[in-house]
């Protein structure tokens, strides 16, 4: 029995990373979120930009969404735009992981399985990305999912012997990052 310390997330802050743009076929935003998570996936900042707009447009049109595919320009330029605020932020990247895996046990005994959208490793350290189309985290909704999310994320990787200088969540439609701070809560549970 006693006391354990978990993590808790909050915003610290969020900033503009560019142009937000609205896509009009909201009906299908889910889709259209799995559709951009895929784009940024794929996403080589060694290619031209018209080269990656190019890939946008077919991978739409490929999940059959035509109709926004006029926004495959909107949807590289905030990528691009995230990257420049990472290299600006953080430096350039070492090594960088779209769609990184991970499975661990935590301290609980909890299975964590999921992807991690983006983790921008520097020499010392790195900074986990995730793409959000959604609701922003906000202050009055400290308890969101988001964040727990993060979390686990930020355990599964320190466990690994890696440095997370911070954590963003990235919302591309907006052109905005919420940037994530850690406080350390007393968990009140006993065994």
């Amino acid at each position: 029995s006693g006391a354990a310390n978990t993590l808790e997330l909050n915003v610290k802050e969020t900033d503009s990373v560019g142009k937000a743009f609205t896509i009009e076929d909201q009906h299908k935003m889910a889709y259209i979120g799995t559709c951009i998570h895929n784009i940024y996936a794929v996403y080589d900042d060694k290619k031209s930009h018209d080269q990656n707009v190019q890939i946008a447009e077919d991978m739409l049109k490929a999940n059959y969404l035509s109709g926004i595919a006029s926004h495959a320009e909107d949807i590289i330029n905030a990528i691009e735009q995230l990257y420049s605020y990472l290299k600006e932020h953080y430096g350039e990247y070492q090594e960088i992981y779209h769609e990184l895996p991970i499975l661990y046990k935590n301290d609980n005994g909890q299975i964590v399985n999921g992807e991690i959208d983006l983790v921008w490793k520097t020499a010392n350290s790195c900074v986990v990305v995730d793409y959000k189309n959604k609701e922003h985290v906000n202050a009055s909704n400290p308890g969101n999912k988001y964040l727990d999310q993060l979390g686990f994320y930020k355990e599964a990787l320190t466990k690994n012997g890696e440095i997370v200088n911070d954590m963003l969540l990235f919302y591309p439609l907006q052109g905005e990052i919420s940037i994530l701070e850690s406080i350390e809560k007393e968990d009140k549970r006993t065994c």
